[in-house]
């Protein structure tokens, strides 16, 4: 999986029917366990910058941990990895 900002999917976030609010959290990490990307609002997700907002995350891979209660209050822990291409 992969998206590319500016291009044709241009934001990475979730696809959601089962989410409790305001009970999300997600945290994108480069290839060195830095956090580089963390939002508590499912339709922010993340648009290829870095923390600063100023620089473009690099073309690599990049993994995700995602967060959040279901509408039966069980909590949903989801981790994988994805490509950012330019």
């Amino acid at each position: 999986s992969a998206f590319t900002p500016g291009g044709f999917n241009p934001i990475f976030r979730p696809e959601y029917s089962y989410m409790k609010f305001p009970y999300f959290y997600m945290w994108i990490y480069d290839r060195w366990g830095q956090v580089i990307h963390e939002t508590e609002n499912p339709l922010t997700g993340w648009d290829g910058t870095l923390l600063n907002g100023s620089e473009e995350a690099p073309n690599d891979t990049y993994r995700y941990l995602i967060r959040f209660y279901g509408i039966d209050d069980l909590e949903m822990i989801f981790e994988g990895h994805f490509s950012l291409l330019r």
